[in-house]
């Protein structure tokens, strides 16, 4: 039975694990969740009863969690793109680096996503206020790291690179990479260039009008 993977097209962790599975050519079986009546959004939800996205099921097996998903991939289903490090120390510094990617971009931007779906009454300023100046610190960070580096852990793509491809995209949509930050925009740039991502992203290119803060036509 092949892999499943219970995912949305727009989602950025979807699009971690996608980019997992399209890295390697990792065959699967997409469940695309496409509304709370189709059938494969109430297998998920029976799934996951947690309701977030993606799972990935082999046989018996449900692995909730983007980044479990991948160090899953790695460990069941290894290809020519060894996305985690077969070193201890380095694979402890891509895992600190998926960590980074998605407590300190993905989490704030998603935090003035989230704000901006809400009822005017319900908004949150100050939160979102937080937000911005927590993913200016992180822009900051990351551009020092990626001083000759091609990639966030050197110069082999890994798990760290999944997390940060679809995470910077939309933190860019959200609260603008400055131009100062050269490094993190090349990084993104090689990001996009990357063909996973770029098929991730094509594939989620008509769920666009849906970004609440409007999505830029440059990407």
């Amino acid at each position: 039975m092949p892999l499943q993977l219970y995912y949305h097209p727009f989602s950025s962790y979807s699009q971690k694990a996608l980019m997992a599975l399209y890295e390697n050519g990792t065959p699967f079986e997409p469940q695309v969740l496409a509304g709370p009546g189709a059938p494969a959004t109430q297998e998920w939800a029976r799934l996951w009863p947690i309701r977030r996205f993606p799972v990935l099921v082999d046989g018996a097996r449900t692995l909730p969690e983007a980044s479990i998903i991948v160090e899953y991939l790695a460990l069941k289903y290894p290809g020519p793109v060894r996305l985690i490090p077969e070193a201890a120390d380095a694979a402890l510094e891509v895992r600190m680096l998926d960590r980074f990617f998605d407590n300190y971009v993905s989490t704030p931007q998603q935090k003035i996503v989230f704000d901006a779906l809400r009822p005017e009454p319900l908004r949150d300023a100050h939160g979102v206020s937080e937000a911005r100046a927590l993913l200016d610190t992180a822009y900051a960070w990351l551009d020092q790291h990626l001083q000759g580096r091609q990639w966030a852990a050197g110069e082999r793509f890994s798990l760290a690179d999944c997390g940060a491809a679809p995470f910077l995209f939309y933190a860019d949509w959200t609260h603008r990479i400055r131009e100062g930050f050269t490094q993190v925009l090349a990084y993104r740039q090689r990001l996009l260039k990357r063909p996973s991502f770029a098929r991730a992203v094509d594939e989620a290119r008509p769920f666009r009008p849906y970004f609440p803060l409007g999505a830029p036509d440059r990407d």
